[in-house]
């Protein structure tokens, strides 16, 4: 099971002191069972990594785990250094175009654990290798990450007002981002339809993705408005549809955020676990609010929606 590694063999003892020990010499008595602790290790080894390398020049007779001190360690995910390093090292066996900045991925791909970035680039690769290329370029990498980000391509749109609609919609994205000041730059823009969206805008991250002020996040919740708008301009308010009800759904926790963890009105909770990154704990922060307070926070993000709006939309009313 564990390649490279010495026989595991397994000695009785109490429960509450219960040990795996490893020996140079091979299996002896199986007292408690070696499937049971073999398995215990493979879960042990998903979580806990040994640097050290127990297969050559043990000083030691025996490596002792004690089931009762361990401790689960939870690896994060990859910051902005990291995000170019791991593709750095999936890119090693594969050809890539002189147009390829890693750097570029790493800033594109906030979110991306380990195994999502070794996907990109083999992907990619599988791309260019469909079409005959000999090189990954730029434009096997951004559908890549557009794959990942919104899913697969899906059928393309015959209806001709269709075609119109996502049109306006995404140019509004890209004008309402553009001249609002935090928001990051265009990256790409298509009206290819995907298991997500009908058309999809990219933009890139700014600097520090995991700092985000309070101009940037109003920023992204104007561009992300900016689609609904073009709707009411162009085809006036009765002609609204369903296409943006995606943009909304991801606003709404931006500016939620805007509020609760910049703490933007003197009535905001102080509760740390507000800004916790545990679910459960902002589930309990949120639990302990009053429904006072609950509601005025619900009031007060529709309300810095409504105010957004009017940016994207100078129009109305």
């Amino acid at each position: 099971m564990l390649h490279g590694w010495k026989s595991l063999c397994s000695v009785g003892l109490p429960k509450r002191d219960m040990k795996v020990f490893w020996s140079p010499n091979g299996p002896q008595n199986d007292l408690i069972g070696c499937y049971a602790v073999n398995h215990w290790i493979k879960d042990l080894l998903s979580s806990i990594s040994l640097l050290r390398d127990l297969s050559q020049n043990l000083s030691l007779d025996m490596f002792t785990w004690d089931i009762h001190k361990l401790v689960e360690v939870t690896v994060g995910l990859p910051d902005v250094r990291g995000r170019e390093e791991i593709p750095k090292v999936h890119s090693n066996d594969k050809k890539l175009d002189k147009d390829v900045s890693l750097s570029v991925i790493a800033m594109r791909t906030p979110g991306f654990s380990c195994a999502d970035l070794a996907n990109l680039m083999n992907e990619a690769a599988i791309l260019a290798g469909r079409i005959g290329k000999d090189k990954i370029t730029s434009k096997e990498i951004d559908d890549s990450i557009d794959w990942k980000v919104a899913g697969m391509e899906g059928t393309n749109m015959t209806d001709g007002k269709s075609k119109i609609w996502v049109a306006y919609h995404e140019i509004r994205h890209v004008i309402c981002a553009t001249l609002t000041p935090g928001h990051g730059p265009v990256q790409n823009v298509t009206l290819i339809p995907c298991i997500r969206a009908r058309g999809l805008t990219g933009f890139m991250p700014g600097e520090d993705p995991a700092l985000v002020s309070k101009k940037q996040l109003f920023a992204r919740i104007v561009g992300g408005l900016g689609g609904r708008a073009a709707k009411e301009i162009i085809f006036g308010e009765t002609e609204i549809t369903t296409g943006a009800a995606g943009d909304l759904q991801q606003i709404t926790p931006i500016a939620r955020q805007g509020l609760e963890c910049l703490k933007i009105g003197p009535w905001v909770s102080t509760d740390p676990a507000v800004q916790s990154s545990d679910v459960v704990l902002r589930m309990l922060a949120r639990n302990s609010m009053s429904e006072k307070l609950a509601e005025d926070i619900d009031t007060s993000v529709h309300t810095t929606i409504d105010s957004l709006y009017e940016i994207a939309n100078p129009n109305r009313g």
